[in-house]
């Protein structure tokens, strides 16, 4: 019996020198199995599109309503008084929603919410890892730049 080693020198030989074959062979595995799983997908939101689809009325919850009360524990009305409270936009570059509407800003440490955000801003406030003085050296190079 080989060693765990020579195993493992073995896979990587043979993984090597049939790469090209495997990918072929795995392409066509995934476009295969990607039809069943999107049939079965249709099928399914088919039977289901009442319980997930969003209800212009707001007298039911949509999915997006029970990620942020599960996530965040906002109730559609706080939802909605913090979007009214905002004058209905982006707490940062107060752009009003688009079709997914505001993101819920919050602490990831506390997991306190602290506002809503369109997805630019939220997405540049974790990219700058939600730190002031990264934030401020960047405003510095932006401003420099300008110069």
């Amino acid at each position: 019996m080989p060693s765990p080693a020579e195993r493992k020198a073995y896979l990587r030989a043979y993984h090597a020198a049939h790469r090209e074959e495997r990918r072929v062979k795995e392409a066509a595995y995934r476009a295969a199995h990607r039809e069943k799983i999107n049939a079965y997908a249709r099928s399914w939101y088919a039977t289901h599109v009442e319980k997930y689809k969003t209800y212009a009325g707001r007298d039911k919850e949509s999915m997006a309503d029970r990620v942020r009360r599960r996530l965040y524990g906002l109730s559609i009305g706080a939802y909605d008084a913090m979007l009214e409270e905002q004058g209905g936009c982006c707490a940062i570059c107060r752009r009003p929603p688009g079709k997914h509407g505001l993101n819920v800003d919050h602490d990831h440490v506390t997991g306190a919410v602290r506002r809503l955000l369109c997805s630019n801003c939220n997405t540049g406030l974790g990219l700058f890892q939600e730190d002031p003085n990264l934030l401020r050296a960047a405003l510095r190079y932006l401003e420099d730049a300008l110069v």
